[in-house]
């Protein structure tokens, strides 16, 4: 499974708890750009996104 499946699927999950608009607005930009000893690393646009998402959810992504 690649990144970017793995991401789809995360999103889905997401959006069961924050719904369709959220997603596409604030997680969509984001990129899931590896996976190296069970830790993920995203791209996040910029420090407006990560400073909104890590108020907003904090464990969301965690």
């Amino acid at each position: 499974m690649t990144t970017d499946e793995i991401w789809e699927q995360s999103l889905s999950k997401i959006k069961e708890t924050v719904g369709s608009s959220i997603v596409d607005l604030w997680f969509k930009p984001i990129i899931l750009s590896q996976i190296k000893d069970k830790t993920a690393t995203i791209e996040i646009p910029n420090r407006f996104f990560k400073e909104w998402i890590e108020d907003a959810y904090p464990n969301l992504i965690k």
